[in-house]
């Protein structure tokens, strides 16, 4: 069947998490991106579902409860305390946050394409 994720692209050269820990601008944007998307749905469920043809999106089995992914900075960047918050993030809001390193390899991997620029 089908599996939705509501999926926000921030910047590759955008870091996670401030110097404090505390997490950056941009992961916040990309949070809220996500958490507005999920509001819509729960006020536009209807919509989102229906065909098409009958005025709506086609978005068949799509639910407010999506899990979200936020794309942002590169794994280097990223200290073991990071990975925690990352993980935390999962737990507490159903996100994913990814550096693009992640992104990349999965492509390499499904693709078995080796990516020679990487960002």
């Amino acid at each position: 069947g089908l599996h939705w994720y509501a999926i926000e692209l921030e910047s590759p050269t955008a870091k996670m998490f401030k110097a404090d820990g505390c997490m950056s601008a941009k992961l916040n944007h990309g949070i809220e991106q996500i958490l507005d998307w999920r509001e819509w749905l729960a006020d536009n469920k209807s919509m989102a579902n229906r065909k098409t043809s009958k005025n709506g999106l086609g978005l068949f089995g799509i639910r407010p409860s999506i899990p979200g992914m936020v794309f942002i900075g590169r794994r280097q960047q990223l200290d073991d305390k990071e990975q925690s918050k990352r993980h935390q993030l999962y737990e507490d809001r159903h996100i994913l946050v990814h550096s693009y390193d992640h992104l990349l390899d999965h492509i390499e991997t499904e693709s078995g394409l080796w990516i020679e620029n990487r960002l």
